[in-house]
């Protein structure tokens, strides 16, 4: 089976599922196309936290996962690669043409919304993957968003794109369970390792049937179901605390802004007219009800202030200086602080007031 394999150059999700097909199946691309790109390290200086993490992700246990070059994959095992700018159109779609595939592979996204004539060139149609069990959590920096809402329960899709985001019939899907301490960097990874022989399985359902497309059942997204944007890294306005929600709230939202750096802006909160932002936080005493106001530190624990909420209480155990300009104006250089010697550095006691 012809295909046409597209991803991004630093992308975890990408590199894996073309290593896997490549050495693990007999399922090779004809060839690979990728963005222009500007090189990895100066991808990663100017990378958002989100893109940055498909490049270099630091694991639960401290380790970095590097994830390697698309590009140099690729020309080991023999396969021609393009670099294009736009597929669409002129020079970009000559070329996806002049390979006549009668199938793309999408393998851990395209910097383009892909129109019609790409969609219809090859008879087989496009596939993609998607890290959330679709139709849930269609959109951007999923992970992000699934760690937010809670959820129990992740995984890989691989679904026939058309001409709207992550809307085509499902040609399979992969489950894995979801902890509540998972960071996203972890749902990330796990979905990355999953894609692989996902995708392989797909092509074979999709080789075994063709010239026809696979069967599959469309499954359009839940009535009202949102569609996720990109994680807010700029907005000010949603990265501030709020302590009247409930402290459980709170610590999904710091969790779910886990960095692999913690240069970039994160949950912040005012005291004494200087910004810190939140970079680790556990739930409080179960107690529903504290006996101060929202935002008021009942006590310094060993791990950090015990905040109050709006509902509970939460302890910040991790806790790091803002710089005077956020990103991406400006890294944030000062380093993070464990709850305690931020308490004892900045002089917060019981009664403080965090803003």
């Amino acid at each position: 089976m012809r295909f046409v394999y597209l991803s991004r150059q630093a992308n975890r999700s990408g590199y894996l599922i073309l290593e896997h097909l490549l050495t693990e199946t007999r399922y090779a691309p004809d060839c690979v196309i990728l963005p222009p790109y500007r090189g990895r390290v100066e991808y990663l200086r100017h990378a958002a936290p989100s893109d940055a993490a498909d490049a270099a992700t630091t694991s639960a246990t401290g380790k970095c996962d590097s994830t390697g070059s698309i590009d140099e994959l690729a020309r080991k095992h023999a396969v021609p690669v393009h670099h294009v700018a736009n597929l669409n159109a002129g020079e970009g779609f000559a070329l996806l043409r002049s390979y006549s595939p009668e199938l793309i592979v999408l393998g851990g996204g395209w910097p383009q919304m892909l129109k019609p004539r790409v969609i219809s060139c090859p008879p087989l149609g496009v596939i993609n993957t998607h890290p959330s069990l679709l139709p849930e959590f269609r959109g951007t920096d999923v992970h992000r968003w699934q760690v937010l809402h809670g959820v129990d329960e992740s995984g890989s899709s691989i679904h026939y794109v058309d001409e709207s985001f992550d809307t085509g019939a499902i040609v399979g899907q992969v489950r894995f369970c979801v902890d509540d301490s998972d960071p996203p960097q972890v749902l990330a990874r796990r979905a990355a390792i999953s894609a692989g022989p996902l995708m392989a399985h797909a092509l074979a359902l999709i080789d075994e049937a063709k010239p026809r497309r696979a069967a599959t059942e469309k499954q359009p997204p839940p009535a009202g179901a949102p569609y996720f944007s990109r994680w807010k890294w700029e907005d000010l306005d949603f990265l501030r605390l709020s302590w009247d929600k409930p402290a459980e709230e709170i610590r999904r939202f710091v969790l779910a802004c886990t960095q692999e750096s913690y240069r970039y802006n994160g949950p912040y909160f005012h005291f004494r007219e200087k910004r810190f932002m939140v970079r680790r936080a556990i739930a409080g005493p179960p107690a529903t009800a504290m006996p101060c106001e929202i935002g008021r530190v009942v006590k310094i624990t060993d791990r950090g202030p015990l905040v109050t909420c709006g509902e509970g209480a939460i302890i910040l155990t991790e806790v790091q200086p803002a710089s005077d300009r956020f990103w991406p104006e400006a890294f944030h250089t000062a380093p993070t602080l464990d709850g305690a010697e931020f308490c004892s550095a900045f002089r917060v006691a019981a009664g403080s007031r965090f803003e």
